[in-house]
């Protein structure tokens, strides 16, 4: 529980995918690498290693948080311990929560492929033990999450799904079910900065956070890395020319966001 807080709702970035966010009921975690806690809610949005071996190490310590993911991780989880999971969607503490899969961006694409290759070649034990690891993880295809708080607030952490190779059907049904977004949370694939912008024109949020989801993990294994000032930059500038009174703000690792105006409890607050 989180007691005596200045603020509704905080959002932190801890590395690697891991986001934490707190309110006054409790912690909630998307794709955790650390501080997991019995009765945290942890969201899990891709089978990768950096994003579900540590929930799955807090759980045979013994710790049993409330986790939301594809029914292949949630059932992978259960050899490490006993947990109280919900495969795509559930409740938890009055927050809904509901998870949706999307096709990924593929790895071995053109020219992120030879990127790759010319990694593996300079870093050779980094590649083999990541292969070694992602060998041995669930098969699911990730998640986009759509969060529903008591008072009606609603936050979209859209992955890594805003690259070009996804289909404008998907981007259309998905967002008829997340009208009225207060927060977006969007991070972009490697080179694909000009589909990412494109495609948030399908969400319609007052505030989207451009989030850092790859630089750890590609850094790792000697993969270039890419900033995301310019993609804020050239969205703010977009924002003032068509009046639409939106906020974009890079949300690189180690940073945090605290939102006061917003009520995302079940008593009603002026906004």
């Amino acid at each position: 529980m989180t007691d005596n807080i200045s603020w509704k709702l905080r959002i932190e970035h801890q590395g690697y995918c891991h986001l934490w966010l707190s309110w006054a009921q409790g912690n909630i975690h998307f794709d955790p690498i650390k501080n997991i806690e019995t009765e945290d809610l942890v969201i899990l949005l891709a089978p990768d290693p950096s994003r579900i071996n540590d929930t799955a190490q807090a759980i045979s310590e013994g710790k049993k948080p409330v986790v939301v993911a594809s029914q292949e991780i949630i059932d992978w989880l259960r050899s490490f311990g006993e947990f109280q999971g919900y495969a795509d969607t559930g409740t938890y503490k009055d927050i809904s929560i509901s998870l949706t899969p999307y096709e990924p961006f593929p790895a071995w694409v053109w020219p992120e492929g030879v990127e790759r290759i010319r990694a593996g070649i300079r870093h050779p034990r980094s590649a083999f033990k990541k292969i070694l690891a992602k060998h041995s993880m669930p098969k699911s295809m990730p998640r986009v999450a759509q969060l529903t708080f008591p008072s009606g607030a609603k936050l979209v952490h859209a992955n890594l799904a805003l690259h070009r190779l996804q289909q404008e059907s998907w981007f259309q049904s998905y967002t008829q079910q997340c009208t009225s977004i207060d927060w977006l949370i969007a991070g972009v694939d490697h080179k694909q900065i000009s589909a990412f912008t494109q495609n948030l024109s399908f969400f319609d949020s007052p505030l989207i956070l451009v989030t850092d989801l790859l630089s750890d993990s590609r850094k790792e294994v000697g993969l270039p890395t890419q900033w995301l000032t310019p993609v804020v930059d050239s969205l703010l500038d977009n924002f003032r020319e068509n009046d639409t009174k939106q906020l974009a703000f890079v949300f690189a690792p180690h940073a945090s966001f605290r939102f006061n105006n917003t009520n995302v409890q079940a008593t009603q607050e002026t906004k």
